[in-house]
């Protein structure tokens, strides 16, 4: 369908126009905001909710690795061959092979600086103090962490061999991290969700790379409030959410808490929402289409059977009474047109009528001759009152009781019978 937009120059298809556009992009605009804002919340809801019960198993999945390596240095202790002098003890080979996933070294601490290793090799132990040795002693285990900046952080744990007999030393092993904090697997991490481990002192013992540095900063200060919370945060540019879970390890491990920190981006949490704000104007644009379609036809379809009337008007403005007005829309419009015509029809009629009667009246008055006035009322006279025949009698003053008639048919170059 040609589009010709001169229709719009009528100030009635203008408006049509505009009704229609705003009638059909608004509500759905409207509804498109609404829905979008909507699915937004409900992402952002589900999101937060999915991170907090998954910070909460990754907290519960360390501490119980924890305590499968507590449960290993006990068996590792109960299973010590000891020979008096040897300067070294032997492990079973299946208990070997599941220590040396778990711990990258382990070694029996005799002495300050002395070190009788299993295997491995622990570089630079970290110094007890003497609430740590005293808590060993009493046969608990230990948890410390070590950090040094730009290098990952080392996590060690410590037991006596036997808590009765503090002589025999303990056993000293260098946590692998790897299997500390590789939990996807076991707590089912949600996807593009990064983690971070801080101790007591807010230092760093584990984070993802792709976790910014400003990201750990804003949890340890989000920490003084609560224990445990959600935050949203930004870094270069981009929004996240996350979700913290404080692992609370004094009373076993004598460590006060390490802090769990998962993190999701936000533009990830909003990633079922990317394909709707691509599509979206796509949808609006062909809405738009349409509209524009429908509007055009409609318009067309009411305005085309006005500008005949319009022109009609005209016509008859002109004294153009024998033209008609054709409309076959089959609605009002076209009972309008053909009450239209009926009007044209009785206005020539009626206009033809006068200029008739004006006509006869100009001869009457403008001459005296008696044949030309009949004439001219026997010719016209048709024209005023439509019939086959006209007769006109004419009584003469000096003569009552006599009379002439003129007869003349209607029809054309008849002549005048008297």
């Amino acid at each position: 369908m040609k589009f010709d937009p001169t229709f719009l120059r009528s100030k009635v298809a203008y408006r049509i126009f505009i009704l229609f556009i705003l009638c059909a992009l608004i509500p759905i605009i409207a509804l498109a905001i609404l829905s979008f804002s909507q699915v937004t919340q409900q992402l952002n809801e589900q999101s937060r909710t999915r991170l907090r019960y998954a910070t909460k198993g990754a907290g519960l999945a360390i501490y119980e690795r924890l305590l499968t390596l507590e449960g290993q240095m006990k068996l590792v202790a109960s299973n010590m061959v000891w020979r008096s002098g040897a300067t070294s003890h032997t492990l079973s080979q299946d208990l070997s092979e599941n220590l040396t996933k778990q711990f990258k070294g382990l070694a029996l601490i005799t002495e300050p600086g002395k070190q009788v290793p299993y295997f491995g090799r622990i570089q630079n132990p970290p110094a007890l103090t003497a609430s740590e040795k005293d808590y060993i002693i009493s046969g608990q285990t230990l948890v410390t962490s070590q950090t040094v900046s730009d290098l990952p952080a080392r996590i060690f744990m410590s037991r006596a061999i036997d808590p009765k007999n503090p002589k025999q030393g303990f056993l000293l092993g260098e946590i692998n991290i790897i299997y500390l904090w590789d939990l996807d697997e076991e707590t089912a991490i949600p996807p593009m969700t990064e983690l971070c481990v801080l101790d007591q002192s807010n230092n760093v013992l584990y984070c993802s790379p792709e976790v910014g540095a400003s990201i750990p900063e804003q949890v340890a200060a989000a920490m003084r409030r609560s224990s445990v919370g959600q935050l949203e945060l930004e870094h270069k540019g981009k929004e996240y959410l996350t979700s913290y879970w404080t692992i609370f390890l004094q009373p076993r491990f004598f460590t006060p808490k390490w802090i769990v920190v998962l993190t999701e981006s936000k533009s990830d949490v909003l990633a079922p929402m990317a394909h709707f704000t691509r599509i979206f104007p796509f949808v609006i644009l062909m809405s738009l289409l349409v509209v524009l379609l429908l509007s055009i036809i409609q318009i067309r379809t009411s305005l085309i059977p006005l500008e005949k009337l319009q022109e009609g008007t005209k016509r008859i403005t002109k004294r153009d009474f024998d033209s008609r007005v054709t409309i076959t829309s089959g609605d009002e419009f076209e009972e309008l047109a053909t009450s239209f015509n009926t009007m044209a029809s009785w206005l020539g009629r009626q206009f033809k009528v006068l200029t008739t009667m004006g006509e006869i009246d100009r001869q009457i008055l403008s001459t005296l001759d008696t044949r030309k006035i009949v004439n001219t009322l026997l010719t016209r006279l048709p024209d005023v009152f439509p019939c086959d025949c006209v007769s006109l009698t004419l009584i003469g003053s000096d003569a009552p009781y006599m009379g002439r008639i003129y007869i003349r048919e209607s029809k054309p170059g008849s002549e005048i019978q008297v």
